[in-house]
């Protein structure tokens, strides 16, 4: 289903290193063992049946810590393969979208194995249900991890690791919620998310 026409954002290089510094937060709250292995289920990886494997964890982590390996796969791959997949890397971390988290687990239920190294998952770019956070916990015995974030601006807002709510990341953005007229919804209420960028200096980005 196509819900907008696609758009080009320039980024800068002080934009990105905000972006980065976020992702390093996000780490250290969430106390993670960078030493360990990463696995990627996303868009943007070449197809390949074996996906793509890389000495570190790339991006911000690896410019500032040694970290494990990490390996990506296309999330175009059939399930099945994808579970296969995991179950033979044995990751410590894995980063995919909560629907294709749900799936995963799915397959691992029907065929009867899973990755048992699994310290923690991180959910990117859609809702995730409470339906496949309780899912998970019952089979890994770990809840996930939620990201809010856009191609767009970068990372929105991170998931506290105390109370499981997000918080903004309002160093880099100024995040607003209105309702339908427009107006900022008062605690409680349920609107629409409008966001400028602080350090979009290439393309900068108002509500």
């Amino acid at each position: 289903m196509i819900t907008g026409q696609p758009v080009e954002v320039l980024r800068s290089r002080y934009d990105i290193l905000m972006w980065q510094a976020v992702t390093l937060r996000n780490h250290s709250w969430h106390q993670r063992d960078l030493s360990g292995k990463l696995c990627v289920i996303r868009a943007g990886v070449p197809a390949a049946d074996d996906g793509v494997t890389c000495e570190d964890w790339g991006g911000a982590t690896s410019r500032l810590f040694a970290t494990g390996p990490s390996a990506s796969l296309s999330i175009g791959t059939d399930i099945c393969r994808q579970a296969a997949w995991l179950v033979s890397h044995e990751p410590d971390y894995l980063l995919t979208y909560p629907s294709n988290l749900g799936a995963l687990m799915r397959s691992f239920r029907e065929h009867g194995s899973i990755p048992l190294r699994l310290k923690g998952i991180q959910t990117i770019g859609e809702v995730l249900p409470s339906c496949v956070r309780m899912e998970c916990e019952e089979l890994f015995g770990i809840q996930p991890v939620d990201l809010y974030s856009s191609q767009e601006v970068g990372n929105i807002a991170l998931q506290c690791p105390e109370s499981g709510l997000c918080h903004v990341q309002s160093e880099s953005l100024l995040v607003e919620v209105v309702d339908d007229s427009g107006r900022p919804c008062a605690p409680g209420e349920t609107g629409r998310i409008i966001v400028t960028t602080l350090h979009g200096f290439a393309m900068p980005l108002l509500r």
